[in-house]
This record gives structure tokens, C-alpha cells and sequence, in this order.
């Protein structure tokens, strides 16, 4: 329910670090900043900003808090979403995260806030390629789906699809979102519990 930021320096192996916001003499486990989450949510990802300046997490109370010692400023937004498992960094006022939601979310400093700015999927232009869907042709794949269909409720629309489906491009949470790390800071993929492999560009 704490996020935690440690020194790994090992004296004799490591070049000593240069005096930064997180300290200036840093042993081996020093505690270099402890942050808690609004309502004791259990953190689920943490990330630093590119400039390792600041750190933000995501916690199982549906927050993001971001922390930057030089000003002592520690922020949490509470979403009224279900809570986030995975967060990068764009840039230093950009994190995209995604969770039990199952859509990408964008939160953006405005020089005075936190704020959600956008959620990918609610239309193609952000999305840039997905996996395709198990393969029609596996015998096996085939006789479960035929052995299931027997038994499967039929579909009602009373959800947000209408057909048993949800709106989002994701059907099932999203568990991992990366950055490219060789391209563009913007570029990132989302793979979920549905099977699927996203790639988006947050700025489209």
C-alpha cells in the first residue's frame, strides 16, 4: 500500500552517484522517498518519469499519484474507473495507464493538475494494429468452441456492445502496457486477458 524508492548503489561496483532530488549520500538501501496511496490501495505498477525526477503509481483504490521530491509536491487522482494495473511515462507530463477498465487512459499535466484527457478506443484512429483471433483452422480450438456453444446463455443487449460485447477495443482487462522503447514515446501496446495485442499512438 506504499511505494518505495531505494538506493541500489554498491560501493566498489557502482560509479558514485551524483547529489540528484532523490539525495546526496547514498548507501546501499538507503529509503530515498516513501509515498502511500489516498485509501490504502496495494500499488500495482510504478514508473519514473524520463527524467527520473518524479515517480508515479497505481494503486487497487482506482488512483494515480505522482511524486516529485525537489518540490515536495505528492498528487493523487482518484478515478471513478476500476483500478489501473500498468502505467508508462510518455513524456515528463504524459502517463498512459490501463487496467481492469480495459481501455487506455491519458493523464496529462496541465501546469497545475493531473487531468484525463483521453481514452483510446473509443474510435480506430488511435489504434495501429491488433493480433488476429485464434485460428478457425485448429481442430481442437474448433470441437471446444462447438462443446461451449452447446451450453452458452444466449446473448442479451443490456450490454455496452449489445451484443454481449464492451465499446472498447479490449474485452477483458488489460494487464501490461509498454512504450516503445526504440521509437516513438508516443507508441505503446496494451496486451490483456482477452488475448489481444494492441498498438496505439496516444497523440492520433
Amino acid at each position: 500500500m506504499k511505494a518505495r524508492v531505494f538506493s541500489a548503489y554498491i560501493k566498489g561496483v557502482d560509479q558514485k552517484p551524483a547529489a540528484s532530488v532523490w539525495g546526496e549520500r547514498l548507501p546501499f538501501n538507503t529509503v530515498c522517498g516513501e509515498f502511500e496511496s489516498p485509501s490504502g490501495g496495494w500499488v500495482h505498477s510504478i514508473g519514473f518519469s524520463p527524467n527520473g525526477e518524479s515517480v508515479a503509481f497505481a494503486s487497487h483504490d482506482s488512483s494515480l499519484t505522482v511524486a516529485t521530491p525537489a518540490t515536495g509536491e505528492v498528487t493523487s487522482v482518484r478515478s471513478p474507473n476500476l483500478p489501473f494495473k500498468s502505467l508508462v511515462w510518455s513524456d515528463q507530463s504524459t502517463i498512459a495507464v490501463s487496467g481492469h477498465d480495459c481501455s487506455p487512459m491519458i493523464y496529462a499535466y496541465d501546469g497545475a493538475a493531473w487531468r484525463l484527457v483521453k481514452r483510446l478506443g473509443e474510435d480506430d484512429k488511435n489504434r495501429r494494429s491488433a493480433t488476429a483471433s485464434p485460428s478457425n483452422n485448429n481442430a481442437a480450438f474448433n470441437l471446444f468452441r462447438q462443446m461451449d456453444s452447446r451450453s452458452q446463455p444466449a446473448k442479451t443487449s443490456s450490454t455496452p456492445g449489445g451484443d454481449g460485447s464492451l465499446k472498447s477495443v479490449h474485452q477483458n482487462t488489460i494487464t501490461e502496457l509498454h512504450r516503445d522503447p526504440a521509437g516513438n514515446p508516443f507508441d505503446i501496446s496494451t496486451s490483456g486477458l482477452d488475448g489481444r495485442l494492441i498498438q496505439w499512438n496516444i497523440q492520433a
